[in-house]
């Protein structure tokens, strides 16, 4: 293979994997912008059904929801679910960061989730008290 050829191929590699790393170095802000967007599709509208469908169908999330309402200072959250692949891995980021954010995670990690539409993906989550 010719140098320029094999040149090319590096540029080209080096460019794809710096977008690939750019899409896990968002800031929250930017995840749940995404995320919004995301839930404007046909897809991400049914995969966000399907993620609270499951998500209120595990037999404990509620009774464990109202004990975080209960045993911490309870405050508006947003954030994202967090799909870094497409075999359903996530991880929850809540914001601001406090016992009640931390217990609601708690609550929200760990439950078996379908893939998503694609990786990397986001879904918001919200929670507002008046």
């Amino acid at each position: 293979m010719s140098t320029f050829k094999l040149f090319s191929i590096g540029i080209i590699s080096a460019i794809l994997c710096h977008k690939a790393l750019a899409t896990y170095n968002l800031s929250l802000d930017q995840m749940y912008k995404l995320a919004k967007e995301n839930v404007q599709t046909p897809e991400g509208e049914k995969f966000d059904k399907e993620i609270e469908l499951i998500t209120r169908s595990k037999g404990s999330f509620d009774s464990n929801m109202q004990s975080c309402l209960m045993n911490t200072t309870p405050t508006n959250v947003y954030g994202v679910y967090s799909f870094t692949d497409n075999k359903g891995a996530y991880k929850v980021i809540l914001r601001p960061k406090s016992d009640f954010s931390e217990c609601v995670t708690k609550q929200l990690e760990g439950i078996n989730l379908p893939s998503p539409p694609k990786a990397p993906y986001y879904s918001p989550f919200k929670i507002n008290f008046r």
